[in-house]
């Protein structure tokens, strides 16, 4: 594994490439008419964070999620067909999915055994999202051992466009979930921008994650206004003060990850800039928490709650 030091040197050394391909593509933006009232939209919960509950006892996670307030949910495809009808009893709704890249790549070389949770095909997967009433499909993840040329992206990009075509012929929206190592520039190029440059904007949207933003050290509201429009969803954890800007997972200390609220990002701009943008489904994710992830869940939604943007 690459020590911590000489990953935030190669860090320092690309920042450069990446500062330079972001503010390029950044589109100039005028101010907002002023502050809106507060922070009205229905909360979701992305349900990764309750992944150990939910294998325990889904009906009492569920139970306590809409308990605490949320409305929506994010689900893992694996789980979809076991808790859906949880999901109605407690007055949930799932709006959005995560689905796991072998569906729409056909290789499952580099991922774990199960991991398509029985579906055979993207149109597989397309027919349960529209059966159980999702609004939005999202690729979520991209194996180390895969991202390692860019050859694998501009790959990647026109699979994705292929099974955005299928998922908009569904009624349905497809999205790439980001995280870090897509800024790591690669070959002299930035993923990302290759990605951003290839998705076809009809077809494959963005579901912008403000931490792992931050964690690239980028601003999530020049990113947000940079999408307008092509970010359906998006998903609220905030990042602890001292955390290094790091493109490496492994590098990502557990208490770096924080509540809404909690840490240094600035959640009234970001707020007010997703209202002004379009983006319409909010989820609340902490990958790691101090504690019960339940209490950690409670803190952001009370936070979220209460903020005036």
């Amino acid at each position: 594994m690459t020590s911590k030091k000489t990953s935030r040197r190669r860090f320092i050394q690309s920042a450069s490439l990446l500062a330079g391909a972001w503010a390029a593509a950044c589109r100039t933006q005028t101010a907002g008419a002023g502050p809106a009232p507060g922070f009205e939209h229905p909360l979701g919960v992305q349900l990764y964070t309750l992944r150990d509950q939910i294998q325990q006892d889904a009906d009492a996670a569920l139970e306590a999620v809409a308990r605490i307030g949320y409305r929506h949910v994010e689900v893992l495809s694996q789980m979809m067909p076991g808790i859906a009808p949880l999901l109605a009893e407690h007055g949930l709704t799932p709006v959005s999915g995560h689905f796991p890249l072998p569906l729409i790549t056909g290789s499952d070389r580099h991922w774990p055994p199960q991991t398509r949770g029985g579906l055979e095909s993207w149109e597989q997967a397309v027919e349960l999202a529209a059966e159980h009433g999702l609004s939005q499909m999202v690729i979520a993840y991209v194996q180390a051992q895969e991202r390692t040329t860019l050859d694998f992206y501009r790959s990647l990009a026109d699979r994705m466009n292929q099974a955005g075509a299928r998922c908009k012929a569904a009624g349905l929206q497809l999205a790439y979930h980001h995280h870090s190592f897509e800024f790591e520039p690669l070959e002299g190029e930035v993923p990302f921008e290759l990605l951003a440059a290839r998705f076809d904007p009809q077809l494959v949207h963005w579901q912008l994650d403000v931490f792992w933003l931050a964690a690239s050290n980028l601003d999530p509201v020049e990113a947000l206004r940079r999408f307008s429009g092509r970010v359906p969803s998006l998903h609220l954890k905030d990042r602890a003060p001292d955390a290094a800007h790091t493109y490496q997972e492994s590098e990502v200390e557990a208490d770096d990850f924080r509540e809404v609220g909690s840490g240094a990002l600035n959640f009234p701009a970001i707020l007010k800039t997703a209202g002004e943008i379009g983006v319409r489904y909010y989820f609340v994710e902490q990958d790691q928490t101090p504690g019960d992830p339940l209490d950690s869940l409670t803190k952001s939604y009370q936070y979220l709650s209460n903020l005036k943007i």
